[in-house]
């Protein structure tokens, strides 16, 4: 079972379980999983608790682990994200709780995105974690930049530093350092050959190397073809995904960006305004094929400005920005658009999957590193979803992916 914090997380990671043909099953929450209903060899869930407080997380990822042991499920990875935003302490301390394990082994890099651990300190391009641009983050800020400080945080639970691959066996949280894949496949040879494997936790770099770890094997062959057209939905506000919408912008994509009115209130989703906002959407994506809807503000800093002005909280602005996205694209799908689809940032994610009353989706391939394709059964109807974090891909991302849905027929 692997247990994620965010839904573009848990696809990102399962989709490594994909790549070694090993069935793989991805839940948009844990009420979507029970023993009986999934054949799946490799479980992710979806905990959707990167920006709970760390009690709350503490207890969801409890009630999941519970699941999973009634299940017979017996190795557990605890996903993090690259960057150690989200509630890394309480979560890895649910899973030691609910198992039983007195040590747990965290390799947090993530080479081919540059995020690296050095002496027990995460890296973000160069920079330390607590140093990056995710310490801006608006919902999960990295506060800190050494692991165990990040762990501390949370949980007093033991914190290891390990600056090379040999494991260690004293109950806590040992942490290994990695620069290179080469570093992430000796800690886990070594991990390997002493049978440190049953509690892990990292992000997807690691567990590229799990099936190989648990000797999975499989034969799982899944092929999914591009719709023609490409509709991106984006609800993230990182730096590397603006990038990435501008240099859509310049290269054919409509732009269509809701104003904090359209997200934040939540009765416009029933106007004529609306209506005709959608509309326009589709004759857009109809004469074009590449279509943006995004929540980005215009202006610095208007999305806030609202939400003071009308006493909304964070959590309801992130809640009530992931809903109206949702809605819309729901309505777009329902209206006969029929494309593949490129949904950012895990809050996006979910919100449109929980408008459609969809549980689970069947990673297929990645298209990216972090970028991944899934298939999605809604209406009678298979649609390629593409989903990637906000701050995956190269800039050029959204325009080299059209360019493939513009052959429609890519496997």
């Amino acid at each position: 079972m692997i247990i994620a914090d965010d839904f573009t997380g848990a696809l990102d990671t399962g989709i490594q379980f994909v790549k070694n043909h090993v069935k793989t099953a991805v839940f948009a929450d844990d009420r979507q999983f029970s023993a009986g209903s999934c054949a799946a060899d490799a479980v992710v869930i979806n905990s959707d608790t990167r920006n709970a407080s760390s009690d709350e997380a503490y207890a969801v990822i409890c009630r999941i682990v519970r699941a999973g042991m009634d299940a017979g499920i017996e190795y557990y990875y605890k996903k993090t994200d690259s960057a150690l935003r989200g509630n890394i302490g309480s979560e890895i301390r649910a899973v030691m709780d609910e198992t039983g394990a007195d040590a747990v082994q965290f390799v947090p890099a993530l080479p081919h995105m540059n995020r690296y651990t050095r002496n027990g300190v995460h890296y973000i391009d160069g920079v330390p974690a607590g140093e990056s641009i995710f310490a801006n983050d608006n919902y999960s800020p990295v506060r800190n930049s050494a692991v165990a400080d990040i762990i501390h945080e949370q949980s007093a639970v033991p914190v290891f530093v390990h600056t090379g691959p040999e494991p260690g066996n004293e109950p806590g949280v040992h942490v290994y350092d990695a620069a290179t894949n080469e570093d992430l496949s000796a800690v886990a040879a070594a991990l390997k050959q002493q049978g440190s494997c049953r509690i892990l936790a990292g992000c997807s770099g690691l567990a590229q190397f799990v099936p190989e770890l648990l000797n999975m094997e499989g034969t799982a062959h899944l092929g999914l073809p591009l719709r023609k057209g490409l509709l991106v939905i984006c609800g993230s506000t990182n730096q590397v995904t603006k990038d990435q919408l501008s240099d859509a912008e310049q290269h054919g994509f409509v732009r269509h960006t809701l104003t904090p009115h359209m997200t934040l209130d939540e009765t416009w989703v029933r106007t004529n305004e609306c209506r005709q906002y959608l509309d326009a959407c589709r004759n857009d994506l109809n004469r074009t094929g590449r279509l943006i809807i995004d929540t980005n503000d215009q202006n610095p800093g208007e999305t806030e400005r609202y939400a003071h002005e009308h006493g909304l909280s964070a959590e309801a602005v992130r809640t009530r920005i992931s809903a109206a996205l949702g809605i819309l694209l729901k309505r777009m799908l329902d209206s006969g658009v029929c494309c593949t689809l490129l949904l950012t940032g895990g809050d996006t994610l979910l919100g449109f999957m929980k408008q459609i009353g969809a549980g689970q989706l069947t990673p297929v391939k990645e298209e990216a590193p972090g970028v991944v394709l899934s298939k999605l059964e809604y209406n009678g109807y298979v649609y390629p979803v593409i989903t990637k974090s906000g701050g995956f891909g190269n800039r050029e991302l959204l325009s080299e992916l059209a360019e493939r849905t513009d052959k429609g027929d890519e496997k």
